[in-house]
């Protein structure tokens, strides 16, 4: 087939395919007695696999390192998942707060935002330290509850860097190993 057929079963440019030709050198495509390019049904497979890597969050460079070096059934390695996993946990408008050994392990921009801090802060610190004192020994018992394995929804005060207070709705969860022990928490923050 030639590069017209290619682009339309694609959806991919012709421009682009022989940018990807030159610059990647992905397809090698065969030459008619003209000089005219002619293409495969493995090539379409090869541009195929490009844009479904491409679509699951890897780079261009990164999508064409893959298949050529593992074919247009290359797996993705979890990268594109890890990706849009991301853009997923910094779109939401809840707050999202992971503690493993007491410490914060991750935090998303939202509950930085609600804290009014930056995330950095949050990581160098446990959740407790921005429960309000009062409420203190409730979180401790809910987090004791929760490393017991039971998921707790309760409400707290959580205490800024610049001393205001605001309440929030916190639901956490466990999470486990595969063997079902017990390895940190989730919590997502909404303030009430």
């Amino acid at each position: 087939m030639r590069i017209g057929e290619l682009s339309r079963r694609t959806g991919v440019g012709v421009s682009t395919l022989r940018a990807w030709e030159r610059r990647f050198g992905l397809l090698r495509p065969t030459r008619s007695a003209s000089g005219q390019r002619l293409y495969s049904e493995a090539d379409v497979k090869l541009v195929a696999a490009v844009n479904r890597l491409v679509a699951e969050g890897l780079t261009l460079s990164a999508a064409v390192g893959r298949i050529a070096a593992s074919g247009p059934w290359a797996p993705t390695s979890g990268e594109g998942d890890a990706l849009l996993l991301h853009h997923i946990v910094q779109a939401m408008d809840q707050g999202i707060w992971v503690c493993q050994g007491g410490r914060t392990r991750y935090a998303n921009a939202h509950m930085a935002d609600l804290m009014r801090c930056a995330i950095t802060d949050l990581m160098d610190s446990t959740m407790l330290t921005f429960v309000d004192p009062p409420d203190i020994d409730q979180v401790r018992k809910r987090g004791q509850l929760v490393r017991e394995g039971q998921r707790q929804r309760y409400l707290t005060v959580l205490r800024r860097a610049d001393g205001t207070t605001f309440k929030v709705s916190v639901a956490a969860s466990p999470m486990l190993d595969a063997v079902g022990a017990y390895k940190g928490a989730v919590a997502l923050i909404n303030p009430v």
